[in-house]
């Protein structure tokens, strides 16, 4: 019953899914809680507490109660009912806005304008979040799919699918996540079959695929593992992680150091990962840097690996080196940046 309610397993779901659909899920219990604290009632006294509910009230929560099982549960009723219910709270909160004309009453204050903005403001963005493809193809999709980090577009990794007769296909991916693919497959392919796939990831990488979608000549693949902790999964998103995270364009200043050396130079683009620095300095493979920077006045300062050298001016980049992070001080901040620029801008299209 509860696996009809949560097809998706909540460890597969977003933090930030997580975290809303668990806020609206227990709405009704925070409504509860306030309003005995306001009535100053005890918590055990359920019928005196409820009786203060009025009947908007009650449609209120049972509303919330309604997104967040739909939200956890990837419905597509969820998904609908969620933007119907922010919108509505944005509509009400401009309206209020508008009313509000400087002279307090009873019905609205300065401290409760203030407080309508915020509430105004953040449906707001959740809304925009919500309308990111990667997270609302999973709730829209007529078959089954999970979340996926989108890595970036064409990313070409070939392998060979073998179906359970032993026919052989080549494949060649489009996009690529650690829990599934859409690719171009070289032959006929049905979605009522389970496959073998193998990838050349530096070495040979194997995994049993289902069809999830057939548009014209592309296929979308999710790769079926043992369970969480199987480390084929942990080899691949491994893998994915070291060379296929999302770059945003950014040019910023960046004090580094290379042993005793120091350098100014600037940075074209940051990644979950680490950035790409144009610089005419000699470095090597694997060497250790020290570096700071800014970004939005915020300072972040920490150490990386060079991990490749665009000794030529490749891949429509200047001369310069791409950083892996080994550490990264106010990592929580920049994970939130990094989510920004994903949610509100575009990356870059890579050619390495």
């Amino acid at each position: 019953m509860l696996k009809m309610i949560f097809p998706i397993s909540f460890s597969n779901l977003p933090t930030p899914i997580k975290i809303i659909g668990t806020y609206f899920l227990i709405t009704p219990l925070v409504s509860y809680v306030a309003t005995a604290y306001k009535f100053d009632l005890p918590l055990t006294s359920f019928m005196a507490i409820f009786i203060k509910f009025n009947q908007l009230n009650i449609i209120l929560n049972l509303m919330g109660f309604l997104v967040g099982v739909g939200i956890l549960g990837v419905k597509k009723w969820g998904y609908f009912v969620f933007l119907a219910f922010n919108s509505a709270l944005i509509i009400h909160g401009l309206y209020l806005i508008y009313q509000f004309h400087g002279v307090e009453t009873d019905f609205i204050n300065t401290e409760r304008l203030i407080l309508n903005l915020i509430i105004t403001i953040i449906p707001f963005f959740l809304i925009l979040y919500f309308l990111n493809s990667e997270i609302s193809t999973p709730y829209l999709t007529l078959l089954p799919r999970g979340f996926r980090k989108k890595w970036r577009t064409e990313i070409p990794l070939k392998g060979t699918l073998i179906d359970s007769v032993g026919n052989k296909l080549s494949i060649t991916t489009l996009d690529i996540s650690p829990t599934g693919c859409l690719a171009t497959v070289d032959g006929y392919i049905t979605d009522e079959d389970d496959y073998a796939l193998t990838f050349d990831i530096e070495k040979e990488w194997k995994v049993n695929a289902s069809v999830v979608r057939i548009q014209g000549e592309n296929v979308g693949l999710r790769f079926n593992y043992s369970g969480n902790t199987d480390p084929t999964k942990k080899e691949l998103k491994k893998y994915l992680e070291s060379k296929l995270h999302p770059r945003y364009s950014i040019t910023i200043a960046c004090d580094w150091k290379l042993g005793e050396n120091s350098f100014k130079n600037e940075i074209l683009n940051i990644s979950e990962g680490g950035f790409f620095l144009a610089t005419n300095e000699s470095v090597q493979i694997g060497d250790l840097v020290t570096f700071s920077f800014k970004i939005f006045g915020f300072l972040f300062s920490g150490s990386g690996n060079v991990s490749w050298i665009n000794s030529s001016s490749e891949y429509n980049k200047p001369v310069g080196i791409g950083i892996s992070y080994t550490d990264l001080g106010k990592n929580i901040l920049y994970t939130f940046f990094i989510f920004c620029f994903r949610v509100f801008t575009n990356f870059e299209t890579r050619d390495r």
